[in-house]
């Protein structure tokens, strides 16, 4: 009877630890992000131990452009997509019918404060203007979503797009390919945006750039994968979304504590992190459809995307339900 006893208690306990073991696995967040001032709110939760303080275990992983964040997301390489471009969402919802859906947005601004793009030229350059820009060649993070945006303001400018030269740079890469004159202009976000012009490698000729093509342009996101989107993740998702907004009203409340994360995930220098801007971003129950969609349409209507899509397809509902 003891012999009975004692195999039922070890059995107990490996069906316990069995138990707890998967439990950890269903609660790990697989996040992939890139490395700029736009995925702060992620930083900041990282930092702050929100994820630690809902249960979450997180495994990060840095990515160079948002067509790799999203094809990985699409491959079921990660969970959560930390502040890929929507028109790249857009078409890779099209092609493999995965629609991650959006849960927060990071509007590009031209107000005062919240201007985090700024299209720059060499410093001694004599550019003034986007009329100049005729046969220069123009730098821009890689990927599809920079270039789009170049050609369609340049275009709205009178500058058509085989006029100049289109290059892919790194952030890495953007200060001394100004310097050097490897590029004559480039369109540079923060932090790095604000790194060239203190540094006088380069200058604004035009703040908020990518605001011209219209207002709070939601040009990014951070958005739940398609596989990630299912029944038994429900209450990780309304952690998720919780955790998010408790990490953008630290930003609002705490803007130079919260710009110090900067430094380890952004790689900005501390003597620039006072002047760097921030996103004015959008919880999941501030996000305007209405705006989103406008921007869809915009792109469709240049061809910027492969279909018209409708935000309805493409944004986390707010009233998550177990079903």
């Amino acid at each position: 009877m003891k012999s009975i006893f004692n195999s039922f208690i070890f059995l107990l306990f490996v069906t316990l630890l069995a138990s707890c073991n998967s439990r950890v696995e269903h609660n790990k967040i697989r996040i992939g992000y890139l490395p700029l001032a736009a995925e702060l709110p992620l930083f900041v939760a990282l930092e702050k131990g929100y994820f630690d303080e809902e249960g979450l275990a997180v495994e990060i992983f840095r990515f160079a452009s948002s067509n790799d964040l999203v094809n990985a997301a699409t491959a079921g390489q990660i969970d959560l997509i930390a502040g890929a471009a929507t028109n790249v969402i857009l078409d890779v919802g099209h092609v493999s019918g995965k629609k991650h859906l959006l849960f927060c947005v990071n509007p590009y601004s031209d107000k005062p404060g919240y201007v985090t793009d700024h299209f720059l030229v060499q410093y001694q350059s004599n550019i003034t203007g986007f009329s100049q820009l005729k046969s220069k060649r123009i730098a821009g993070f890689p990927g599809s979503v920079t270039k789009i945006f170049i050609n369609l303001i340049l275009e709205k400018y009178g500058v058509s797009r085989g006029s100049y030269e289109y290059i892919e740079l790194l952030p890495k890469d953007w200060e001394s390919a100004l310097q050097t004159g490897q590029i004559d202009a480039l369109l540079a976000t923060e932090p790095v945006a604000t790194q060239i012009i203190l540094d006088k490698a380069g200058k604004s000729i035009y703040p908020g750039f990518v605001a011209a093509l219209m207002p709070n342009v939601p040009l990014s996101g951070h958005w739940i994968s398609a596989e990630f989107y299912k029944k038994e993740n429900i209450d990780l998702i309304k952690n998720i979304i919780k955790i998010y907004d408790k990490s953008i009203d630290y930003c609002r409340s705490n803007t130079e504590l919260a710009k110090l994360y900067l430094a380890k995930y952004a790689n900005v220098r501390k003597d620039i992190l006072n002047s760097v801007n921030l996103n004015p971003w959008q919880k999941q129950s501030e996000i305007s459809d209405e705006t989103i969609q406008n921007f869809i349409d915009l792109l469709y209507s240049n061809q910027c995307i492969l279909s018209k899509e409708s935000i309805s397809n493409y944004k986390l509902p707010l009233n998550l339900k177990d079903n």
